[in-house]
């Protein structure tokens, strides 16, 4: 009966062998067969090329001891075939032979290297590809919930990590098939000395399994721990104006010192354990290998010649061996981001949203209606919004007001389409805005977040960042409608300046009114700004309301305010609190408290 530790030991090697299985069908599959089945000819072709290369050594080595004692069978076999040629079997010829064979092992291996370049390189795009479109093509409901540092990881430093596996799985055939040369070679040298030497190799493999397995374990610990150091450092980055502002350097790095202490030890372990294996390996191979040739000499089983081929032959078995196991340790550490990235697509999958058609954008030119909505973020948790039911009208303006958490931004993502209603149903003149629809409707919408988002590129890239096609003629025309024109105007290369990280080199205000241009450019028929004026000052957060004022009538607008002082030209005013909508209706009619107001 096994015992606990054989079990679980079992069970972890048909784990790997399964997900290295698996890991190696997607190569194939991304590849396809044909580069597979070229790349695998070559491989077997610079395999033949260097058994060839090391059984002309044999007559070499022969020839140049003056040895004529015996002929062997390589001999023989060349001597054949030369005479009918009218070449004699004597050291230049062979030494010629011996180039040939080199120039033409080097082009088929140069010609294997650019064909297992190309498949890895295919791999890794494919991964990439498939892996950025599971996540572009989920819901909002459940990227919402997902750490954007853990997202990054997965995309950039998972998916890297997995080319040199990739790189390692190609490297390793490569090796197999030089070791299973060497063994051939060997065999027809001396049998009985090879079967020796296969039995001393199969004792060190079993060795080295258990390493395999705790370099697969500690390779998923090295995974977790590269991930927390990343969400320190994301963290830190992220937040920095705010970190320095607050003196709070020395917390950020107390906390990203001990992921990076724990990281260090993790992956000190890990380089140990393998460089102990790596050098017990060839220590212990080196001793077989004289212990083999010592019996031969003994024996005198072999000539001086095939006793030093021989010896040269399992010298040579010897780091093969070793690059196997370092291949297999390598792969065995980075499997577990594979299987993160294949949890990350099948997660994304699952809360895919339907495929965008080419149907028109669906435009508002009536009324919004929302029935009874209802949306919690988790099974288990509480309603965020609970038996909503309003309506829009076009061209209308709509706050959305009520005290932190109570579900503001989040019936705003439902009217942007971005959330679907666990209960209830939202229409747009009729049109139930669901399934295929959503994206339709999208197209139609515009969303100005309270901390907008920026490239670190020109004013003119960020504008075309969602309109790819628009002209510098639309593009002035909404600078000019947000009230942005001036200061892009006053800057150096206009439309071509540069704006730096996140727009850090506009003021608040000028950010706010950009972003705003850049949802104008969309021309949509449904604005959502989400607390626009928040982080500015009161004569900056004044100019952006007298824009969005500008804009009333021209498109329906929804806007998420605190501070319902600052909508009193608001058409409707829909009040919530705890999920639920308390009031509604027109500025002046509502019991809601007017900060700031007499």
């Amino acid at each position: 009966m096994e015992s606990p530790e054989t079990s679980a030991a079992s069970a972890h090697t048909s784990g790997f062998r399964r997900e290295f299985a698996y890991f190696v069908t997607q190569i194939v599959k991304s590849a396809g067969r044909r580069r597979i089945a070229l790349t695998m000819l070559l491989l077997l072709l610079a395999g033949a090329t260097e058994g060839v290369g090391l059984m002309l050594l044999l007559p070499i080595l022969r020839l140049g001891s003056n040895d004529t004692s015996s002929q062997d069978m390589v001999s023989k076999f060349l001597a054949g075939h030369l005479q009918t040629w009218g070449l004699a079997l004597s050291l230049p010829t062979l030494l010629a032979l011996m180039i040939a064979v080199i120039a033409c092992r080097s082009l088929i291996e140069w010609c294997r290297d650019m064909m297992a370049a190309d498949v890895q390189l295919r791999f890794v795009a494919a991964l990439r590809q498939r892996t950025m479109a599971a996540v572009a093509g989920a819901s909002w409901h459940y990227l919402g919930r997902q750490s954007n540092a853990y997202l990054h990881a997965i995309l950039c430093r998972d998916v890297e990590a997995l080319r040199q596996s990739a790189v390692q799985s190609l490297q390793l055939a490569v090796q197999i098939i030089l070791l299973l040369t060497n063994v051939v070679v060997a065999m027809i040298i001396s049998p009985s000395l090879t079967v020796a030497a296969v039995v001393l190799a199969l004792v060190l493999a079993l060795v080295a399994r258990n390493l395999v397995r705790r370099a697969q374990t500690s390779g998923k610990q090295f995974a977790q721990h590269q991930r927390g150091i990343q969400r320190e450092t994301a963290d830190f980055v992220n937040g920095l104006k705010l970190v320095k502002s607050m003196h709070a350097e020395g917390k950020h790095i107390e906390a990203f010192n001990a992921s990076s202490a724990v990281l260090h030890q993790a992956t000190r372990q890990h380089k140990t354990a393998g460089a102990t294996v790596r050098a017990m390996l060839q220590f212990s191979a080196a001793i077989a290998v004289s212990l083999l040739v010592l019996m031969a000499q003994e024996n005198k089983q072999l000539a001086f010649p095939e006793m030093i081929l021989q010896a040269l032959v399992f010298a040579r078995i010897v780091p093969i061996l070793r690059d196997i196991y370092y291949g297999l340790q390598l792969i065995a550490n980075t499997l577990p981001s594979y299987a993160e990235i294949e949890s990350v697509a099948t997660q994304c999958a699952l809360h895919a949203e339907p495929k965008p058609g080419s149907v028109d954008a669906i435009l508002l030119r009536q009324r919004l209606q929302l029935r009874a909505v209802s949306y919690r973020y988790r099974s288990t948790g509480p309603n965020a919004i609970e038996g909503i039911n309003a309506s829009i009208k076009a061209g209308s303006m709509v706050a959305l007001v009520g005290p932190s958490g109570a579900g503001k931004t989040t019936l705003a993502d439902i009217i942007l389409g971005l959330l679907q209603p666990d209960s209830g149903s939202i229409t747009v003149d009729g049109i139930p805005i669901a399934g295929e629809s959503v994206h339709a409707w999208r197209r139609s919408v515009a969303y100005v977040p309270q901390d907008s988002f920026f490239l670190n590129a020109s004013i003119r890239e960020n504008l075309a960042w969602t309109a790819p096609e628009v002209s510098d003629a639309a593009m002035l025309a909404a600078l000019e409608q947000a009230q942005a024109l001036d200061f892009v105007s006053r800057r150096a290369g206009g439309l071509d300046a540069l704006i730096g990280d996140h727009g850090r080199q506009l003021s608040g205000g000028e950010r706010q009114r950009l972003a705003l241009a850049r949802a104008l450019l969309r021309q949509p028929s449904v604005l959502v700004l989400d607390e626009p004026a928040s982080a500015l000052d009161p004569e900056n957060a004044r100019e952006v309301y007298r824009v969005i004022g500008n804009l009333r009538h021209k498109m329906t607008i929804v806007i998420i305010v605190h501070d319902i002082a600052n909508v009193r030209n608001a058409d409707q005013v829909l009040v919530l609190e705890r999920g639920r909508l308390t009031e509604h209706g027109a500025w002046q009619d509502l019991a809601y408290p007017v900060a700031g107001t007499p």
